[in-house]
């Protein structure tokens, strides 16, 4: 029994590399189960997936505000397509108040995070 005790908890996490992978093959309230505690631990790269399902309602029931406040959360923390999506769901009205302003910030952001051939390229 006590050795039970002494395995160290991170023997049950799931890698980033795993949560994308059920990501990519569609099983989202897997992914987003995968990814929240990642999110939580301030992964960018977790946050942007778990913003994006919240905003897209993928595997879990759409809430923009939440979904906008991982992604912000992961621009802090300098993953560039967060910033790209901010910046296109501002700049469009989609899911939260249009917004030329902040727009245009996310946007520069994006760029400013990502080397010039990537931005040219869509890097999505």
């Amino acid at each position: 029994m006590l050795a039970l005790l002494l395995i160290p908890a991170t023997s049950w996490a799931v890698s980033l590399q795993e949560a994308i992978a059920s990501f990519d093959r569609q099983e989202y309230p897997l992914a987003y189960q995968q990814l929240l505690p990642l999110a939580e631990q301030g992964n960018g790269e977790a946050q942007y997936y778990i913003g994006g399902m919240l905003v897209e309602g993928m595997g879990v029931s759409a809430d923009t505000n939440k979904g906008v406040y991982w992604l912000e959360q992961s621009v802090k923390n300098q993953y560039a397509l967060a910033a790209k999506m901010l910046g296109s769901m501002y700049l469009s009205g989609m899911g939260v108040p249009f917004d030329t302003l902040k727009g245009a910030e996310y946007t520069i952001m994006f760029e400013e995070m990502v080397p010039k051939e990537e931005a040219d390229s869509g890097c999505d």
